[in-house]
This record gives structure tokens, sequence and C-alpha cells, in this order.
């Protein structure tokens, strides 16, 4: 049988492609240092305390425990490469992440404990080729990520895989300039008994939690994100300025991209099918009322050149809130007409 996948798109393994090598070198700046994990350090967070700026930290296949903590200028511009094929080299939680009992059942975004790789006032910093999986503060919680960023600019998230986290793939609280790229995000906080069902592939919001930083200018780029029962991508009282551009978002929940009381997001060239809805009763969106693209509240959104099809209520929705553009985009159900065509 021969896989075919479009060529700006990285899919994983669980994708039933086979494994892809990961591009781990060439469009990297020259390290300062390189610092191997094992040879040298047993664990990818000895390493990044031992790093300085700019160094590069390369780990070799395997399957590396809990939470690795990036935090301050520090630890600017470091390289965390996984150093093999792609699902070699796995960043395992188990779902029981937390500190005193203080990240559990409610947010806490300066929580390192909740996620698989956490950064924090830091800027630069490069993470490619990871497996992350199980990370949260349990299956009832809502709360966990894959990665999650905190005042954090200018990083670059890229060919790594998400699942089993007890919420999203990825958060960017009040954080600004990321490259999230080339990820694939899937079966995060499944809708299923014993568990919240409400996890997304992508979260960038501005929280007033925090003091510092906006969640601005972020790029979302040619990604691969399905069966997340919330939405694929949730901008949620973010700034301005995020793209969602050239992404394959499938075989969803309520959204595939959800873009609510946040201004100037550019929604462009993705593909967007099969948002059927939750599958549990009493969730917000039940069966049979999954939407492609839905803007709520939302003004100078430019949403264009999508391609959406077989979601289940509508492939757009729109409250008619704001001055939005819809142009170029191929579907064939919208909320409002001149929403699909041009």
């Amino acid at each position: 049988m021969t896989c075919k996948v479009p060529l700006l798109l990285l899919l994983s393994a669980a994708l039933g492609c086979g494994h892809s090598r990961i591009e781990r070198y060439a469009d990297l700046p020259a390290p300062n240092r390189v610092l191997r994990v094992p040879a040298k350090y047993n664990t990818i967070q000895a390493a990044v305390t031992a790093a300085r700026v700019g160094d590069r930290i390369l780990v070799r296949p395997g399957t590396y425990l809990g939470t690795v903590v990036i935090t301050g200028a520090a630890r600017n511009d470091l390289q965390i490469v996984a150093d093999g094929d792609e699902g070699q080299v796995i960043l395992q939680g188990n779902h029981t992440q937390q500190t005193g009992g203080t990240c559990k059942f409610r947010l806490e975004p300066l929580c390192p404990e909740r996620a698989g790789f956490f950064l924090r006032d830091v800027a630069g910093v490069i993470i490619r080729g990871f497996t992350v999986t199980d990370f949260g503060v349990g299956p009832m919680s809502g709360i966990g990520e894959g990665f999650l960023l905190v005042n954090a600019h200018r990083n670059r998230i890229e060919q790594n895989v998400v699942t089993r986290t007890d919420m999203m793939g990825i958060t960017l609280f009040n954080s600004s300039q990321n490259l999230v790229e080339r990820n694939t995000f899937y079966g995060n906080d499944p809708d299923e008994p014993s568990r919240v069902g409400t996890g997304c592939g992508v979260h960038i919001q501005t929280s007033a939690a925090l003091s510092a930083g906006v969640a601005e200018r972020n790029i979302i780029r040619q990604n691969v994100i399905y069966g997340n029962p919330f939405s694929a991508v949730m901008l949620d009282r973010a700034g301005s300025g995020n793209q969602i551009v050239n992404n394959e978002f499938r075989d969803g929940g309520a959204w595939g991209i959800t873009n609510r009381t946040t201004n100037g997001t550019l929604i462009e060239n993705n593909r967007i099918t099969n948002h059927t809805g939750f599958k549990l009763a009493g969730k917000p969106r039940p069966v049979g009322s999954g939407v492609g693209i839905d803007i709520a509240g939302s003004s100078q959104a430019v949403i264009r050149n999508n391609a959406l099809q077989n979601n289940s209520a509508f492939d757009i929705e729109w409250d008619g809130m704001g001055q939005n553009t819809f142009a170029g985009n191929r579907c064939t159900k919208a909320s409002r007409d001149g929403l699909c065509g041009t």
C-alpha cells in the first residue's frame, strides 16, 4: 500500500505512513556547545540546567520521564533536538504531575508540572522532533499540555508529536512571535468516559492571571491536528496578528478553528474536514454540530482560501460581529451568505 502525504506536511507514524527522519540541523544556528543526553547527562532536565545561552542539547532515542522546565534569559536560544527518527525520542508523563496539589482542578498558567516542556520568560528556544505524551494533572482535571509557553517569545516548536495530554497539545499564554510548525497534535483529552473530553491541538490566549506579555503574532503553520474533541486551534482573548496557515485539521469535535474575542487573525490555506461535535452527552456542541471555522466576538480577521468540507453543522460560522474578511473559501455550508466562495 502506498501512503500519499502532502509535501508540506510532516505526518506522524500514527497516520499510518511510517517514520519520518527529523530534519535536525540544516537550518539551525551553529551552537556554542553540544550537550548530549544520555551520554553526558542522564536526563533532558539535567542538560537544560547545565546549558548556557546558545547551546544545543542532543537527545538520543529512549523514553525520558517528567517535565522539562526551561525558564529565564540564561536559557535563551537553546536548541533541544531529538537525535533519532520520529517516535524514537519520547517525553513521557503519567497524568499525575502536580506540586502539592496546587495545580489540580483549576487553571494554573505558572505551574510547570502540568506540561511536558514548560517555557517561561525565555526566548529563541528551538524544540524539535520529540514525541510528548500523557502530561497533565489527572484525566478529570482538564489541565495539561505537551508544551506550555508562558511569556515566552520567538521560540520554535517543530516536528513534534503530542498526544494523550489532559487538555492541549500546546498552549501559548501571553507569548508572542512563536513558530509552531510541522507538528502532529492528536487525541488530546479524548472524548471518552472518565475524562473531561475537551482537548485541543493549539490554544492561544492572553491570560489576565499573568502580568506580562500578550499572545500575539504567533504562526501556526503546516501542522496536522486531528482527533481532538474541542478544537484543532482555539484563540481566546488573544492579541492581534496571529496566523493560522497551511495546516490540515480533521476528524475532530466542536471546531476546526475557533477564534473568539480575538482581533486581526489570519486564517489562510487550511484544509479543515469532518468536525462533528462532541461524542458524549452534556457537552456544548453535541454530535451533528461540528464547525470548520468559527468566528465570534472578533474583528479584522481575514479568513481566505481555506478548503472545508464535511463539517456537520457549518463549514464556516460567524456571529456577524466586527469587520471581518471572508474570501476564496471553498466550502458548501455557512451560517451566513458570502462566507464560502469569493
